[in-house]
């Protein structure tokens, strides 16, 4: 660009761009377009804030609901052209022990679920620091852990007889008040205001701004039906353009406010200064119907009469004054 202006091109000097010919998007492109052809693999693109381009949050507090209404948003968004490679980021399921309480059970032999997770974390993990015996050596303290090995915990059988104090003094083993089963579960727990949270994310596609696609996402979940509980709530770069709108119109009023109020001090009137704020929609409306009406490019083109384009000095334009290219 510096090369083309007058004066500073004696300056800039003229670089000969020996580096890539290609834009970096279009290198992402090819790129997620061979890694699809991969079996297994889920590849998503960041940006410098490691989120996707667009991403929004599902929201709900029950697990079957919130996992229902992301594979339908999702199902729903895949054909859109203004969203690329849309997924969900919620993590990948894997095996896990899950023990589901007997409320009857356990109510009738005074035991809480509190106690069964006390136990459970005891015989896994071991008890929590504060709680451990200290072994008193060289007048050192050593804490004293205890816990199932590792053989034990992977033995389904052991870990359903660990045995939970009753009310009465007593002690049953865990099989009695709880289902102990494999099964699988999500690798982690994502949550927001203590809701189960998905995020499901997009990137945009050449030519796309986030707007347009912030708009054709709303557009299609506002027709989606989602099971009962279930809502969308915006989220990174979406969350932070409409946050930005907000905060801009916000400063847009107390700006007019505060130059009202000028005016108000200046004329010591409350009219006069109405009647200048009010006339500048006006004015606007004015600038922008004289520009269509005549056309930019007519004022152009009348600017230009005046200029030599070849670089030639001619004698016979004057435009404040002559002019000589």
């Amino acid at each position: 660009i510096g090369n083309s202006i007058p004066i500073v091109n004696w300056v800039v000097p003229n670089l000969v761009d020996s580096g890539r010919t290609i834009p970096q998007n279009l290198v992402e492109v090819e790129a997620f377009k061979r890694l699809r052809k991969i079996p297994d693999v889920r590849a998503v693109k960041l940006n410098d804030r490691g989120e996707r381009d667009l991403s929004y949050s599902i929201l709900s507090k029950d697990e079957e609901s919130l996992n229902l209404g992301v594979s339908m948003l999702e199902a729903a968004l895949r054909g859109d052209p203004a969203l690329a490679d849309v997924a969900t980021e919620g993590a990948l399921p894997r095996p896990e022990l899950q023990i589901t309480p007997r409320p009857e059970e356990a109510a009738r032999l005074g035991i809480t679920t509190r106690q069964i997770a006390d136990v459970l974390r005891v015989a896994t993990i071991g008890d929590i620091d504060a709680a451990l015996a200290k072994l008193s050596i060289d007048n050192r303290l050593i804490p004293v852990r205890v816990r199932l090995n590792d053989e034990s915990r992977n033995d389904l059988a052991r870990i359903s007889a660990l045995m939970i104090p009753t009310a009465v003094g007593g002690s049953v083993p865990l099989s009695s008040v709880a289902d102990v089963t494999i099964a699988q579960g999500p690798s982690t727990v994502q949550r927001f205001n203590r809701e189960r949270r998905a995020i499901l994310g997009a990137n945009l596609p050449i030519g796309i701004a986030l707007g347009t696609a912030s708009a054709a996402f709303e557009r299609i979940t506002a027709d989606v039906v989602l099971p009962e509980g279930v809502r969308i709530a915006k989220s990174g770069d979406a969350e932070v353009q409409q946050e930005l709108t907000a905060s801009f119109g916000q400063a847009m009023i107390l700006g007019l406010m505060l130059v009202l109020s000028v005016l108000i001090l200046l004329f010591k009137s409350v009219i006069q200064p109405f009647t200048i704020i009010f006339s500048l929609p006006l004015a606007i409306g004015g600038c922008c119907g004289s520009l269509d009406y005549h056309g930019l490019g007519g004022l152009n083109a009348r600017f230009d009469r005046y200029l030599d384009v070849d670089g030639d000095c001619d004698q016979e334009r004057y435009f404040a004054g002559r002019l000589c290219c």
